[in-house]
Protein backbone atom coordinates (compact mmCIF):
# COMPACT_ATOMS: atom_id res chain seq x y z
CA UNK A 1 0.00 0.00 0.00
CA UNK A 2 1.29 3.47 -0.85
CA UNK A 3 -0.35 6.47 0.85
CA UNK A 4 0.76 10.07 0.33
CA UNK A 5 0.23 11.88 3.63
CA UNK A 6 1.35 15.43 2.81
CA UNK A 7 3.81 17.48 0.78
CA UNK A 8 5.22 20.30 2.91
CA UNK A 9 6.32 23.34 0.97
CA UNK A 10 4.14 22.82 -2.11
CA UNK A 11 2.34 26.13 -1.69
CA UNK A 12 5.61 27.91 -1.00
CA UNK A 13 7.08 26.33 -4.13
CA UNK A 14 4.24 27.70 -6.24
CA UNK A 15 4.83 31.16 -4.83
CA UNK A 16 8.55 30.82 -5.48
CA UNK A 17 7.93 29.94 -9.12
CA UNK A 18 5.58 32.89 -9.54
CA UNK A 19 7.72 35.48 -7.79
CA UNK A 20 11.21 33.92 -7.95
CA UNK A 21 12.50 35.36 -4.70
CA UNK A 22 15.69 33.39 -4.10
CA UNK A 23 19.02 33.64 -5.90
CA UNK A 24 21.54 30.88 -6.43
CA UNK A 25 24.42 31.40 -3.96
CA UNK A 26 27.72 30.88 -5.76
CA UNK A 27 30.30 31.38 -3.02
CA UNK A 28 31.26 33.35 0.07
CA UNK A 29 34.85 34.33 0.79
CA UNK A 30 35.89 35.16 4.35
CA UNK A 31 38.84 37.30 5.32
CA UNK A 32 39.92 39.29 8.36
CA UNK A 33 38.91 42.90 7.91
CA UNK A 34 35.85 44.88 6.94
CA UNK A 35 34.59 45.37 3.43
CA UNK A 36 34.19 49.07 2.90
CA UNK A 37 32.85 49.83 -0.52
CA UNK A 38 31.67 48.41 -3.82
CA UNK A 39 33.69 45.62 -5.48
CA UNK A 40 34.82 45.85 -9.09
CA UNK A 41 33.71 42.81 -11.11
CA UNK A 42 35.26 41.79 -14.44
CA UNK A 43 34.79 38.69 -16.60
CA UNK A 44 36.95 36.47 -14.41
CA UNK A 45 38.01 38.50 -11.35
CA UNK A 46 36.55 40.51 -8.49
CA UNK A 47 38.63 43.27 -6.87
CA UNK A 48 37.68 44.72 -3.50
CA UNK A 49 39.16 46.61 -0.58
CA UNK A 50 39.43 44.77 2.72
CA UNK A 51 40.75 46.85 5.59
CA UNK A 52 43.98 48.42 4.35
CA UNK A 53 44.48 45.91 1.53
CA UNK A 54 43.32 45.49 -2.05
CA UNK A 55 42.31 41.91 -2.83
CA UNK A 56 41.72 39.93 -6.01
CA UNK A 57 39.37 36.92 -6.22
CA UNK A 58 38.93 34.45 -9.04
CA UNK A 59 35.48 33.70 -10.42
CA UNK A 60 35.13 30.71 -8.07
CA UNK A 61 35.78 32.81 -4.94
CA UNK A 62 39.42 31.77 -4.47
CA UNK A 63 41.64 34.53 -3.11
CA UNK A 64 44.30 35.23 -5.74
CA UNK A 65 46.26 37.96 -3.97
CA UNK A 66 46.06 40.55 -1.22
CA UNK A 67 48.34 43.59 -1.28
CA UNK A 68 48.84 46.51 1.12
CA UNK A 69 47.26 49.63 -0.30
CA UNK A 70 46.12 51.82 2.57
CA UNK A 71 42.48 51.87 3.61
CA UNK A 72 40.46 51.50 0.41
CA UNK A 73 37.37 53.65 0.71
CA UNK A 74 35.89 53.38 -2.78
CA UNK A 75 35.57 51.00 -5.70
CA UNK A 76 38.73 50.50 -7.81
CA UNK A 77 38.79 51.49 -11.48
CA UNK A 78 40.26 49.54 -14.40
CA UNK A 79 42.50 51.06 -17.07
CA UNK A 80 41.33 51.19 -20.69
CA UNK A 81 43.74 48.39 -21.67
CA UNK A 82 42.38 46.37 -18.71
CA UNK A 83 45.89 45.85 -17.35
CA UNK A 84 46.00 48.24 -14.38
CA UNK A 85 43.85 48.90 -11.31
CA UNK A 86 43.58 52.36 -9.77
CA UNK A 87 42.40 52.81 -6.20
CA UNK A 88 42.08 55.77 -3.86
CA UNK A 89 42.96 55.40 -0.19
CA UNK A 90 42.23 57.21 3.05
CA UNK A 91 45.97 57.97 3.34
CA UNK A 92 45.76 60.57 0.52
CA UNK A 93 47.20 58.19 -2.07
CA UNK A 94 46.11 57.12 -5.52
CA UNK A 95 47.71 53.73 -6.14
CA UNK A 96 48.14 51.74 -9.36
CA UNK A 97 48.39 47.93 -9.28
CA UNK A 98 49.02 45.42 -12.02
CA UNK A 99 46.51 42.61 -12.29
CA UNK A 100 49.06 40.34 -10.61
CA UNK A 101 49.04 42.58 -7.52
CA UNK A 102 52.32 44.36 -8.28
CA UNK A 103 52.27 47.99 -7.15
CA UNK A 104 53.23 50.12 -10.16
CA UNK A 105 53.10 53.59 -8.66
CA UNK A 106 51.69 55.62 -5.81
CA UNK A 107 51.09 59.38 -5.79
CA UNK A 108 49.92 61.58 -2.92
CA UNK A 109 46.97 63.85 -3.65
CA UNK A 110 46.40 66.59 -1.12
CA UNK A 111 45.35 65.50 2.35
CA UNK A 112 42.74 63.16 3.80
CA UNK A 113 41.16 60.53 1.59
CA UNK A 114 41.11 60.10 -2.19
CA UNK A 115 37.75 59.20 -3.74
CA UNK A 116 36.66 56.87 -6.52
CA UNK A 117 38.65 57.28 -9.75
CA UNK A 118 37.22 57.41 -13.28
CA UNK A 119 39.19 56.43 -16.38
CA UNK A 120 38.60 58.34 -19.63
CA UNK A 121 38.66 56.95 -23.20
CA UNK A 122 42.29 58.07 -23.64
CA UNK A 123 43.39 56.39 -20.41
CA UNK A 124 43.46 59.57 -18.32
CA UNK A 125 42.47 59.22 -14.66
CA UNK A 126 40.08 61.66 -12.98
CA UNK A 127 39.78 61.62 -9.20
CA UNK A 128 38.73 63.90 -6.36
CA UNK A 129 39.46 63.95 -2.66
CA UNK A 130 38.74 65.56 0.67
CA UNK A 131 41.37 68.19 -0.15
CA UNK A 132 38.64 70.05 -2.11
CA UNK A 133 40.30 69.22 -5.40
CA UNK A 134 39.87 67.21 -8.61
CA UNK A 135 42.93 65.94 -10.51
CA UNK A 136 43.56 64.64 -14.00
CA UNK A 137 46.45 62.18 -14.22
CA UNK A 138 48.11 60.20 -16.96
CA UNK A 139 48.40 56.38 -16.91
CA UNK A 140 51.78 56.78 -15.20
CA UNK A 141 50.44 59.02 -12.44
CA UNK A 142 51.73 62.28 -13.95
CA UNK A 143 49.69 65.50 -13.60
CA UNK A 144 47.92 66.53 -16.82
CA UNK A 145 46.32 69.78 -15.68
CA UNK A 146 48.50 72.79 -14.78
CA UNK A 147 46.83 72.80 -11.38
CA UNK A 148 44.07 70.82 -9.66
CA UNK A 149 40.50 72.01 -10.08
CA UNK A 150 39.29 73.52 -6.78
CA UNK A 151 35.91 72.51 -5.35
CA UNK A 152 33.99 74.02 -2.44
CA UNK A 153 33.94 70.75 -0.53
CA UNK A 154 35.54 67.33 -0.55
CA UNK A 155 34.85 64.87 -3.37
CA UNK A 156 34.28 61.17 -2.75
CA UNK A 157 32.05 60.02 -5.64
CA UNK A 158 33.48 59.08 -9.03
CA UNK A 159 33.53 61.93 -11.58
CA UNK A 160 31.46 61.43 -14.75
CA UNK A 161 32.89 62.19 -18.20
CA UNK A 162 30.69 62.86 -21.26
CA UNK A 163 31.41 62.50 -24.99
CA UNK A 164 32.58 66.14 -25.18
CA UNK A 165 35.25 65.48 -22.51
CA UNK A 166 33.31 67.55 -19.98
CA UNK A 167 33.68 66.32 -16.42
CA UNK A 168 30.83 66.47 -13.91
CA UNK A 169 31.42 66.00 -10.21
CA UNK A 170 29.53 66.88 -7.04
CA UNK A 171 31.20 67.83 -3.76
CA UNK A 172 30.23 67.37 -0.13
CA UNK A 173 29.35 71.06 0.14
CA UNK A 174 26.49 70.45 -2.31
CA UNK A 175 27.92 72.03 -5.45
CA UNK A 176 27.83 70.30 -8.84
CA UNK A 177 30.81 71.29 -11.00
CA UNK A 178 31.23 71.08 -14.76
CA UNK A 179 34.91 71.07 -15.77
CA UNK A 180 36.32 71.51 -19.26
CA UNK A 181 39.03 69.34 -20.86
CA UNK A 182 41.64 71.92 -19.81
CA UNK A 183 40.65 71.72 -16.14
CA UNK A 184 38.85 75.06 -16.17
CA UNK A 185 35.39 75.69 -14.75
CA UNK A 186 32.49 75.62 -17.20
CA UNK A 187 29.68 76.17 -14.69
CA UNK A 188 28.55 75.17 -11.22
CA UNK A 189 25.19 74.73 -9.49
CA UNK A 190 24.67 74.95 -5.74
CA UNK A 191 22.16 72.43 -4.35
CA UNK A 192 23.00 72.77 -0.62
CA UNK A 193 22.90 68.97 -0.24
CA UNK A 194 26.09 66.87 -0.14
CA UNK A 195 26.89 64.76 -3.19
CA UNK A 196 27.74 61.32 -1.82
CA UNK A 197 26.83 59.50 -5.05
CA UNK A 198 27.70 60.25 -8.66
CA UNK A 199 25.51 61.96 -11.22
CA UNK A 200 24.57 60.10 -14.42
CA UNK A 201 24.30 61.02 -18.10
CA UNK A 202 20.92 60.83 -19.81
CA UNK A 203 20.23 59.57 -23.31
CA UNK A 204 20.34 63.15 -24.65
CA UNK A 205 23.49 64.01 -22.70
CA UNK A 206 21.65 65.65 -19.80
CA UNK A 207 23.31 65.56 -16.40
CA UNK A 208 20.89 63.60 -14.21
CA UNK A 209 21.20 64.12 -10.47
CA UNK A 210 19.25 63.00 -7.43
CA UNK A 211 18.65 65.17 -4.38
CA UNK A 212 16.84 64.30 -1.17
CA UNK A 213 13.44 65.26 -2.55
CA UNK A 214 13.88 65.45 -6.30
CA UNK A 215 15.32 63.97 -9.47
CA UNK A 216 16.40 66.46 -12.11
CA UNK A 217 18.22 66.88 -15.41
CA UNK A 218 20.54 69.75 -16.35
CA UNK A 219 21.86 71.01 -19.67
CA UNK A 220 25.49 69.78 -19.88
CA UNK A 221 26.68 72.97 -21.59
CA UNK A 222 25.10 75.55 -19.28
CA UNK A 223 23.81 73.81 -16.15
CA UNK A 224 20.28 75.11 -16.85
CA UNK A 225 17.43 72.93 -15.62
CA UNK A 226 15.71 70.78 -18.24
CA UNK A 227 13.22 69.09 -15.90
CA UNK A 228 12.69 68.22 -12.26
CA UNK A 229 10.31 65.76 -10.57
CA UNK A 230 9.56 65.05 -6.94
CA UNK A 231 11.09 61.85 -5.57
CA UNK A 232 12.44 60.98 -2.09
CA UNK A 233 15.85 59.95 -3.42
CA UNK A 234 18.42 58.28 -1.19
CA UNK A 235 20.90 60.95 -0.10
CA UNK A 236 24.04 58.84 -0.49
CA UNK A 237 23.15 57.24 -3.83
CA UNK A 238 22.76 58.34 -7.42
CA UNK A 239 20.61 57.51 -10.43
CA UNK A 240 21.32 54.83 -13.03
CA UNK A 241 20.52 55.22 -16.74
CA UNK A 242 19.75 52.30 -19.06
CA UNK A 243 20.83 52.10 -22.70
CA UNK A 244 17.31 53.15 -23.78
CA UNK A 245 17.46 56.22 -21.55
CA UNK A 246 15.28 54.90 -18.73
CA UNK A 247 16.35 56.37 -15.38
CA UNK A 248 16.23 54.31 -12.18
CA UNK A 249 16.51 55.61 -8.63
CA UNK A 250 16.17 54.02 -5.19
CA UNK A 251 14.11 56.04 -2.72
CA UNK A 252 13.94 56.48 1.04
CA UNK A 253 10.28 55.38 1.08
CA UNK A 254 11.34 51.88 0.01
CA UNK A 255 10.42 52.23 -3.66
CA UNK A 256 12.47 51.70 -6.77
CA UNK A 257 11.29 54.13 -9.42
CA UNK A 258 11.73 54.33 -13.18
CA UNK A 259 11.44 57.50 -15.27
CA UNK A 260 11.52 58.22 -18.98
CA UNK A 261 14.41 60.26 -20.43
CA UNK A 262 12.07 63.27 -20.17
CA UNK A 263 11.42 62.70 -16.47
CA UNK A 264 7.95 61.14 -16.78
CA UNK A 265 7.21 58.42 -14.17
CA UNK A 266 7.08 54.94 -15.72
CA UNK A 267 6.64 52.68 -12.70
CA UNK A 268 7.31 52.42 -8.99
CA UNK A 269 7.65 49.23 -6.93
CA UNK A 270 7.84 48.97 -3.15
CA UNK A 271 8.72 46.35 -0.59
CA UNK A 272 11.76 47.72 1.21
CA UNK A 273 11.82 50.26 4.02
CA UNK A 274 14.51 52.46 2.53
CA UNK A 275 16.86 51.96 -0.43
CA UNK A 276 20.32 53.41 0.16
CA UNK A 277 22.50 52.57 -2.86
CA UNK A 278 22.69 53.45 -6.53
CA UNK A 279 20.83 50.86 -8.67
CA UNK A 280 23.21 48.59 -10.55
CA UNK A 281 22.22 47.42 -14.05
CA UNK A 282 23.19 43.92 -15.18
CA UNK A 283 23.76 42.82 -18.76
CA UNK A 284 21.06 40.19 -18.17
CA UNK A 285 18.37 42.85 -17.69
CA UNK A 286 18.46 42.93 -13.89
CA UNK A 287 18.49 45.89 -11.49
CA UNK A 288 20.18 45.37 -8.11
CA UNK A 289 19.87 47.71 -5.13
CA UNK A 290 20.47 47.44 -1.39
CA UNK A 291 18.21 48.62 1.43
CA UNK A 292 19.22 50.05 4.78
CA UNK A 293 18.74 46.64 6.46
CA UNK A 294 21.48 45.35 4.12
CA UNK A 295 19.15 43.25 2.00
CA UNK A 296 19.82 42.93 -1.72
CA UNK A 297 16.83 43.37 -4.02
CA UNK A 298 16.89 42.31 -7.67
CA UNK A 299 14.24 43.39 -10.19
CA UNK A 300 13.83 43.05 -13.94
CA UNK A 301 13.55 46.12 -16.16
CA UNK A 302 9.74 46.13 -15.82
CA UNK A 303 9.97 46.38 -12.02
CA UNK A 304 9.07 42.74 -11.30
CA UNK A 305 10.82 41.41 -8.20
CA UNK A 306 13.18 38.54 -8.97
CA UNK A 307 14.72 37.88 -5.56
CA UNK A 308 15.83 39.30 -2.24
CA UNK A 309 18.80 38.20 -0.18
CA UNK A 310 19.79 38.98 3.40
CA UNK A 311 23.42 40.00 3.85
CA UNK A 312 25.43 39.60 7.06
CA UNK A 313 24.92 42.42 9.52
CA UNK A 314 27.93 43.87 11.36
CA UNK A 315 28.24 44.34 15.10
CA UNK A 316 28.94 48.03 14.53
CA UNK A 317 27.12 50.65 12.48
CA UNK A 318 26.78 49.53 8.89
CA UNK A 319 28.46 51.36 6.04
CA UNK A 320 26.02 51.51 3.15
CA UNK A 321 28.06 49.78 0.45
CA UNK A 322 26.91 49.38 -3.13
CA UNK A 323 26.74 45.89 -4.61
CA UNK A 324 28.41 45.17 -7.94
CA UNK A 325 26.97 43.37 -10.96
CA UNK A 326 29.38 41.48 -13.18
CA UNK A 327 29.05 39.82 -16.58
CA UNK A 328 26.11 37.44 -16.85
CA UNK A 329 24.26 39.22 -14.07
CA UNK A 330 26.41 37.87 -11.25
CA UNK A 331 25.90 39.94 -8.11
CA UNK A 332 28.73 40.58 -5.65
CA UNK A 333 28.18 41.96 -2.17
CA UNK A 334 30.93 43.22 0.10
CA UNK A 335 29.72 42.80 3.68
CA UNK A 336 30.74 44.44 6.91
CA UNK A 337 31.39 41.13 8.67
CA UNK A 338 34.45 40.52 6.48
CA UNK A 339 32.80 38.43 3.76
CA UNK A 340 32.38 38.81 0.04
CA UNK A 341 29.37 36.94 -1.40
CA UNK A 342 28.45 36.06 -4.98
CA UNK A 343 24.97 35.24 -6.30
CA UNK A 344 23.20 34.81 -9.60
CA UNK A 345 19.57 34.86 -10.71
CA UNK A 346 18.00 31.48 -11.44
CA UNK A 347 16.33 30.87 -14.79
CA UNK A 348 12.71 29.64 -14.83
CA UNK A 349 13.92 26.14 -15.73
CA UNK A 350 16.35 26.15 -12.81
CA UNK A 351 13.61 27.38 -10.47
CA UNK A 352 11.34 24.52 -11.58
CA UNK A 353 14.13 21.99 -11.10
CA UNK A 354 14.93 23.26 -7.61
CA UNK A 355 11.26 23.33 -6.63
CA UNK A 356 10.87 19.71 -7.75
CA UNK A 357 13.94 18.66 -5.74
CA UNK A 358 12.62 20.42 -2.65
CA UNK A 359 9.19 18.85 -3.03
CA UNK A 360 10.70 15.38 -3.40
CA UNK A 361 12.96 15.97 -0.40
CA UNK A 362 9.97 16.94 1.77
CA UNK A 363 7.49 14.31 0.58
CA UNK A 364 6.26 11.93 3.30
CA UNK A 365 5.03 8.52 2.16
CA UNK A 366 3.92 5.32 3.97
CA UNK A 367 5.05 2.37 1.90
CA UNK A 368 5.42 -1.34 2.77
CA UNK A 369 5.17 -0.80 6.50
CA UNK A 370 7.72 2.03 6.62
CA UNK A 371 7.68 5.79 6.51
CA UNK A 372 9.74 7.46 3.80
CA UNK A 373 10.67 11.16 4.01
CA UNK A 374 12.12 12.15 0.69
CA UNK A 375 14.72 9.45 -0.04
CA UNK A 376 15.16 8.45 3.61
CA UNK A 377 13.32 5.31 4.74
CA UNK A 378 12.32 5.27 8.43
CA UNK A 379 11.12 1.87 9.81
CA UNK A 380 7.81 2.01 11.67
CA UNK A 381 7.88 1.34 15.37
CA UNK A 382 6.16 -1.93 16.32
CA UNK A 383 4.40 -3.02 19.49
Amino acid sequence: MRVLLRTPGAAEAAILLEQGRRPAPLWTARQIGHWMYEPLATEDRVYVGCGDELQSYRADGTLEWSKPSGLVIRRPALSRDRATLYVGTSESDLVAFGLDGTERWRVRKGYGSVGAPTVGPDGSIYVGGTANSVWKLGPGGEELWPEPYSTRGGVQAAPVLDSQSRLFVGDLFGTLHAIGPDGKKLWSVDTHEPFEGSVALGLDGSVVMSRWRSLSALDPATGASRWEVEAPCARNAGPAVDSDGTIYIGCTDGTLRAFSPEGKPLWSVGGAECFVTTPKLGDDGTIVVRDWRRRLWTFDRSGALLWTQECPKPDTAAIETDPAVGPGGRVYSGNQDGTLSAFRTLTIAEQLERIQREREANRIVIEDGAVRIGHVRVPRRRG
